[in-house]
């Protein structure tokens, strides 16, 4: 679970500076323990007699403000009281007849700075006033108070149950104490040696606060754990003669307080480890001093959802796991490693995937290279031409580029045969199926090497223009078939008999190839 509450609450002790008494002759310090911080401000000097009221003033920036503290005897007093926020005043009366709570609670304001001036106070009793924060509302040098309600910041575990709607005595009769209210009229109570409680913040301090009963037997120890050490181990109630003092229940009771916190990001762990005859641990709130300046500089918390809820006043819901509750923290070792995993193998499939695709769109494009297999053939028959045709039927035909680097790579690729001196006697007789003339062999070797390179010019004009339906094949296998015939000519053809002045000696074999062969084409 990730948190980034959009509230914060601060909480002003009535003492506080900014919180202004109207005539300080009218109002007094109170002490008392089951004050917030020990001490409240009391409308003493008041008179209903002699119609002497008292009021308070404060200056404050946020969306909404309360006053808690003590109503007064109605009997006795006024019991109404009058509020003017920023001009605009209202009257009000008072909820409850004498009763430590919270009496008075503002509209909704705007974000902002706003004062406020409460009036007609009589024997009031202001113990701390809550600021519900806003986005321009500064944090840090405040304090930030968290109830018990707040289930989104305070993660609980094992059979915690919500008490709602309490009041309890403060004090035996005849005291003069009033009842008292938790803050938000509500504690989350255990009875249970197991059960705990996680909460993180950031901020430089930390307090937890709840209601004591110090007349039921028993006791319940609680350990706090800050940070992941053990900072406080206690054993409640204490004997410290609040019982002999007449006391029965103790609001806004310090459980723990540390103050002396470095800034930053913090978890307190709060177990109880012992709970011994009706005694129950009740907690109230918690406290931090915020590190954090504004509203939207609050740090998200992480971590997992508590392993067993509270239920409804009264009764609580059974834990998912053993009485030991321990804090549920997210694997997050586990969670990286998962998702670097899982990318990796979304890459290696998509990989595999692509070469697949690759090999499959080569083998649609790949020719059926079993097509260009020449099959065995026979020569092909040559007529002999008495007379040379007529320039109209000579095939004429300038060798582009490509043909003649087509027949420059067929001239030096050629292979390279040795023919022995005529005179010798083991001269090769010229096959019988080939042209029996060395003329023939001329008009044939140039009609040849022509119709290649006409045939190398239309391969090549299907490379440059796919449009052009050619059979690649075929072509190639008619430039083979050529081509090897020509070689056979060439293996055929017996050079004639040397010349005086020759520089062939006689007898000495003479090796040549295509490129070699002597121009016919000038010969008479």
């Amino acid at each position: 679970m990730s948190v980034n509450s959009s509230q914060v609450t601060l909480i002003i002790d009535a003492t506080a500076e900014n919180l202004i008494p109207s005539n300080s002759i009218q109002w007094q310090n109170a002490g008392d323990p089951f004050w917030y911080g020990g001490t409240a401000r009391w409308a003493a000097g008041t008179s209903l007699a002699d119609n002497v009221v008292a009021s308070c003033s404060m200056t404050f920036s946020g969306t909404s403000i309360s006053f808690s503290g003590n109503t007064p005897i109605m009997a006795l007093v006024h019991t109404t009281f009058g509020t003017d926020i920023d001009g605009q005043q209202s009257t009000w009366n008072y909820t409850e007849d004498f009763v430590n709570t919270e009496w008075f609670t503002s509209p909704t304001l705007s974000d902002g700075q706003h004062r406020i001036v409460v009036t007609n106070l009589d024997k009031s009793v202001v113990d701390y006033v809550l600021i519900t924060a806003g986005p321009s509302t500064p944090l840090s040098g405040n304090t930030a108070a968290v109830d018990d309600t707040n289930v989104d910041e305070i993660w609980y575990h094992g059979q915690w149950s919500a008490q709602t709607n309490q009041k309890v005595e403060t004090g035996v009769n005849g005291s003069g104490r009033a009842p008292a209210r938790p803050m938000k009229d509500s504690v989350h109570r255990s009875t249970n040696a197991g059960d705990s409680f996680e909460f993180r913040f950031a901020g430089t301090s930390i307090a937890v606060y709840g209601l004591l009963d110090i007349t039921t037997s028993g006791n319940f120890s609680i350990d706090f754990t800050l940070d992941g050490s053990v900072v406080r181990r206690g054993t409640f109630p204490q004997e410290d003669g609040h019982k002999a003092n007449g006391y029965l229940n103790l609001p806004n009771y310090l459980f723990f307080e540390n103050k002396n916190i470095t800034a930053g990001n913090h978890t307190l762990l709060v177990n109880v480890t012992a709970v011994e005859g009706s005694q129950s641990f009740q907690l109230d709130y918690i406290t931090y001093d915020p590190s954090f300046d504004l509203l939207n500089q609050k740090p998200a918390v992480i971590g997992n959802a508590p392993t067993s809820s509270t239920g409804p006043s009264g009764t609580a819901t059974p834990p998912t796991s053993n009485s030991q509750a321990t804090s549920s923290r997210a694997p997050i070792g586990a969670i990286v490693g998962g998702t670097i995993g899982g990318v990796a193998l979304l890459l290696i499939v998509g990989l595999l995937l692509f070469c697949r695709r690759k090999r499959t769109q080569g083998s649609e494009k790949a020719v059926d290279k079993s097509q260009w297999t020449v099959e065995p053939f026979e020569p092909m028959p040559v007529v002999e031409l008495k007379q040379p045709l007529p320039p109209s039927q000579q095939r004429r035909h300038t060798p582009s580029g490509s043909e003649k680097r087509q027949r420059s790579y067929q001239s030096t690729t050629a292979e390279v045969y040795s023919l022995p001196h005529s005179g010798g006697s083991s001269s090769t007789s010229p096959s019988t199926t080939s042209p029996g003339t060395d003329s023939q062999r001329q008009v044939e070797l140039h009609r040849r090497t022509e119709e290649i390179a006409s045939l190398t010019s239309q391969l090549e004009q299907s490379r440059s223009q796919s449009a052009v339906p050619v059979d690649v094949g075929e072509l190639h296998a008619r430039i083979d078939m050529l081509t090897r015939e020509n070689q056979r000519l060439v293996r055929d053809y017996v050079l004639p008999p040397e010349y005086a002045g020759s520089d062939v000696g006689v007898g000495r074999p003479q090796s040549f190839t295509s490129a070699t062969l002597p121009s016919y084409e000038n010969r008479s």
